[in-house]
């Protein structure tokens, strides 16, 4: 209730136009790889699989071939060795940096973009379809998750009302942004979020 969808008829069509020129993905590549280096060691904590220019264009993209496991496959990455609480860390720290440093953000980070090799690093996929944030924004998103984090109503509903959306829709930003990733935890941890976030580990504790 309340939301509204009518961009995103506009936002799809941009986004089908981007994904079907290759060259336009190859240079996101290339560019998400030249600003991540600043931040990310390239051998064992972020890669970009490297285009092929010789063997691409509009309508095909050759990239190095890259070995690992998506990083939702829990077999996989406990026969690679992976730790899952660093690499969780490791993610968290790359899209961090996208978000709030760079501004140049990979907006299809589901699984199967995101694979794991045997020495923990994030092999990361699918360039077509980047977004750049504006200053502005990045400081907005900040308070946004600043309100959040110290359970601050007031300075969320500003926020979320900064972004141009209605702030009666701030529980909306909460479920989205702490619910949803709370499952996440669940089920990279193998146990319940307040065992995980409560001091020692050991479950809820009492008041």
């Amino acid at each position: 209730p309340g939301l509204r969808f009518q961009w995103l008829a506009a936002e799809t069509r941009r986004h089908m136009a981007e994904e079907l020129d290759f060259r336009e993905e190859a240079k996101n590549a290339e560019r998400a790889r030249a600003l991540m280096a600043k931040d990310f060691d390239d051998s064992t904590e972020l890669h970009v699989p490297r285009v092929h220019d010789t063997l691409s264009g509009a309508r095909v993209l050759t990239q190095e071939w890259c070995d690992g496991a998506r990083i939702d496959d829990k077999e996989g990455l406990r026969s690679r060795g992976v730790d899952r609480r660093e690499l969780a860390t490791l993610v968290n720290r790359i899209f961090g940096r996208m978000t709030f440093v760079h501004g140049f953000v990979h907006c299809d980070p589901h699984p199967g973009n995101l694979l794991v090799d045997s020495n923990g690093r994030v092999v990361l996929l699918d360039h077509g379809v980047y977004r750049s944030l504006d200053d502005e924004t990045r400081r907005t998103w900040c308070k946004l998750w600043r309100g959040l984090i110290a359970n601050d109503d007031a300075e969320m509903r500003k926020a979320v009302a900064d972004l141009g959306v209605d702030p009666e829709l701030s529980t909306f930003f909460r479920i989205v942004l702490a619910l949803v990733p709370a499952r996440v935890v669940e089920d990279v941890h193998g146990t319940s979020t307040s065992a995980v976030i409560s001091p020692g580990g050991g479950g809820e504790t009492g008041g």
